[in-house]
């Protein structure tokens, strides 16, 4: 939950509703060497289950169950580059319910794990999906930083969006202190198309492309 700019010394950030219980389907393909696995509820009407892999990672639709895992990976140093600030486990559980309650259609909130174990990373998602180019963020945990993480995770959700949604660019605004961040935009041919301002930090804002 939580995710509105990408993070700190690795780039990341998201919430949506809680799934109900489903029999997948499976659809398999490759984008760029990743493997991407989406898992569909029975019907249309109890949503998308949506399960994203990557070489080392996996990401998974955000459900309550996956709220004290996240709210650990949370500290100050995440936040740094954060508009908000770490919050209690009463208001962080607070903003979950009420983001599962009325969710957004439009935004897609995931959990980073490891695929080995099951580790709990961090969170990403995309926002404004029904634009263009909807927004793209993230957060990964202090202890999970320099690994690459950052743009493995980018890598992934913007080849689901671009296989299964259409989108060929994304928004990625990031502090413009944060170096590390910045640096998985540029990786992927991204271009400052302008800036925001917000009481913690000035932030630039990178479009990203992207093809198949």
């Amino acid at each position: 939950m939580f995710l509105e700019e990408v993070c700190n010394e690795d780039g990341s950030e998201v919430c949506t509703q809680e799934r109900g219980r489903c029999t997948p389907s499976e659809i398999d393909f490759c984008n760029n060497h990743l493997k991407i696995h989406v898992t569909e509820g029975r019907s249309r009407a109890a949503k998308e289950m949506i399960v994203i892999q990557s070489p080392r990672l996996q990401l998974s639709q955000f459900q309550i169950s996956d709220a004290e895992e996240v709210f650990a990976c949370i500290t100050p140093a995440i936040t740094r580059f954060m508009r908000w600030e770490p919050p209690s486990w009463s208001e962080y559980m607070a903003r979950c319910e009420e983001r599962l309650q009325t969710p957004n259609p439009n935004t897609l909130s995931m959990v980073i794990r490891r695929r080995a174990g099951n580790e709990c990373l961090g969170m990403t998602g995309l926002e404004d999906c029904d634009r263009p180019s909807p927004e793209l963020g993230l957060w990964i945990k202090e202890s999970a930083h320099g690994q690459g993480f950052g743009g493995e995770v980018v890598a992934a959700l913007a080849g689901w969006a671009h296989k299964n949604l259409g989108k060929e660019s994304f928004i990625y605004p990031v502090a413009m202190q944060n170096t590390a961040s910045r640096r998985i935009a540029e990786g992927f041919q991204g271009e400052i198309i302008g800036h925001r301002t917000n009481p913690k930090y000035e932030s630039v804002v990178y479009r990203i492309p992207w093809k198949a």
